[in-house]
């Protein structure tokens, strides 16, 4: 009877060892959860006449992170977090330097803007924090029909995230 209550106990343990979806020793466990992220949007932006406006717009969002694969993974195994805030979606893949990850910008639909490719997504040391910065532009959107030589859009994007 002893034997048989020590293979049911052993077949259980490996049931439940084996059939928990949760990956208890996945490192990007520390990085999830809900954040607090505040956008600080900077437009710069010339007209037909040379003249130039600047604009920028702070704006605070409750958002989150979670695991996915990033746009440039075939497998969420690979190491993938996704920045959720405001409809937009960041996402995001492990990079070699510690607390890093490598972001793709989000797709904001009717704009056309070139964007740095290599975007990087910092952690504090307790992973409390986060921060990303990118920005872009877009020269002579008038296709050369104005005065002015080169017509300048800039957009300067400053992300801060703190773990709630």
């Amino acid at each position: 009877m002893t034997k048989l209550k020590y293979i049911v106990i052993g077949f259980v343990s490996l049931l439940f060892l084996f059939a928990c979806e949760k990956q208890p020793f996945d490192y990007r466990n520390k990085y999830l959860g809900d954040y607090e992220i505040t956008e600080h949007v900077r437009c710069i932006i010339s007209d037909s006449l040379c003249n130039y406006s600047s604009e920028t717009v702070t704006t605070i969002y409750n958002g989150k992170i979670i695991k996915g694969k990033s746009k440039n993974s075939s497998s969420d195994k690979e190491g993938g977090i996704i920045i959720v805030y405001g409809g937009k979606e960041i996402s995001a893949r492990k990079s070699s330097e510690q607390n890093t990850f490598i972001a793709t910008p989000p797709n904001i639909p009717g704009e056309s803007i070139f964007i740095d490719i290599n975007l990087f997504v910092s952690f504090s040391k307790d992973n409390s924090e986060f921060k990303m910065n990118y920005g872009g532009h877009a020269q002579n959107p008038c296709g050369g029909l104005s005065s002015c030589s080169q017509i300048l859009m800039n957009k300067t994007v400053n992300i801060t995230g703190i773990k709630k």
